[in-house]
């Protein structure tokens, strides 16, 4: 496709995500692999998350709402503005995992009305959390403007689940 586009055969555009999370469009979408919005129901479905990993990885993360409103700037772009078409679609920021699993704790407090426990493997002696730069300048440069709602986004991902799932009574 990358070809077809640098031949002018085709307008094309790559987009490469980073972990997305946010409520889905509807009941039946097969969301739940992504790491926030599982923890979001394990939080409503369980009241306490279970890490698989020691959570000091880090990874770039961008709500449903900004991936969303980027595929739809990117798709309204003219031709000759697309450039090599290649496009990574991020949140500009990246904390471990074990961050974000404590600001879905926190969150969870506002909207169920207790902070769930979170367990995790211990950190491992090899293991290490490394910098991580998901670059998303040539996005930025086309003029898209992020919301980055990320508070928001995890609320509307935990009323899902509620409205879903029915809430764990803490306790």
């Amino acid at each position: 496709m990358r070809f077809m586009h640098e031949r002018g055969d085709i307008e094309g555009i790559v987009i490469r995500v980073s972990n997305s999370f946010g409520a889905p469009a509807h009941q039946h979408a097969n969301c739940w692999m992504l790491v926030v919005n599982d923890l979001c129901r394990q939080a409503v479905s369980t009241g306490q998350m279970t890490l698989r990993s020691s959570g000091i990885q880090r990874r770039d993360f961008v709500t449903l709402t900004d991936l969303c409103q980027a595929v739809t700037h990117l798709l309204s772009l003219e031709a000759h503005l697309l450039g090599d078409g290649l496009y990574n679609v991020g949140g500009a920021w990246a904390p471990t995992i074990i961050e974000m699993a404590e600001r879905v704790a926190t969150c969870c407090q506002r909207v169920l009305g207790y902070t769930p426990q979170i367990t995790r493997p211990q950190v491992q002696v090899e293991e290490a959390s490394y910098e991580l730069d998901f670059r998303i300048d040539k996005l930025l440069a086309t003029g898209f403007k992020m919301m980055r709602g990320v508070d928001s986004e995890i609320i509307g991902a935990l009323e899902f689940c509620l409205a879903l799932h029915g809430q764990h009574r803490a306790g």
